[in-house]
């Protein structure tokens, strides 16, 4: 006969409640080996190593969220030094390597670097994203046509003059 665990085990040991796993029970989630002549529910080792896959997948969901929050951080920071010097750089005619326009990218990539470590080569990547990558491009385009251009030259300056 094979060993079973009862439902208050298996939550004891997966360290959710019971309530959890009749809810996975429920959507089909994860679904009791049998049911005793009692109702209660009991897990044997198959459902034990399903169990552990929908936990590392639960696990894997809550990084997934995070990353998704953390990179929503990033693109705003983003958006608002676009919105509060670069343009106006640009407007003025103020070169991408000057030391003016490369105190603003110094803001940026403090903000960059809260959550992301770049070196020269990847931070000149991002600046080349900007550049190339529809999305970022088509937020910069609304504010100036220029705008993604100049942006991806002072990220590149700023990152061969500055972080080498």
């Amino acid at each position: 006969m094979a060993v079973a665990w009862s439902i208050t085990e298996v939550a004891q040991m997966a360290g959710v409640t019971s309530r959890t796993l009749r809810h996975y029970d429920a959507i089909g989630l994860l679904t009791p080996a049998y049911l005793g002549a009692n109702g209660y529910r009991f897990y044997e080792q198959p459902q034990m190593l399903h169990r552990d896959r929908v936990e590392a997948l639960r696990v894997h969901q809550e990084w997934l969220r995070t990353e998704q929050q953390r990179l929503a951080r990033l693109a705003a920071t983003v958006a608002r030094t676009i919105k509060h010097l670069d343009l106006q750089l640009l407007r003025s005619g103020v070169a991408p390597e000057a030391p003016e326009a490369l105190d603003v990218i110094a803001e940026h990539h403090r903000a960059v670097a809260r959550h992301w470590s770049p070196d020269t080569a990847s931070y000149a990547g991002l600046g080349e994203m900007y550049l190339s990558d529809p999305q970022y491009r088509a937020r910069y385009d609304v504010q100036d046509p220029a705008l993604a251009q100049y942006y991806r030259d002072a990220i590149t300056a700023f990152a061969q003059q500055r972080l080498n």
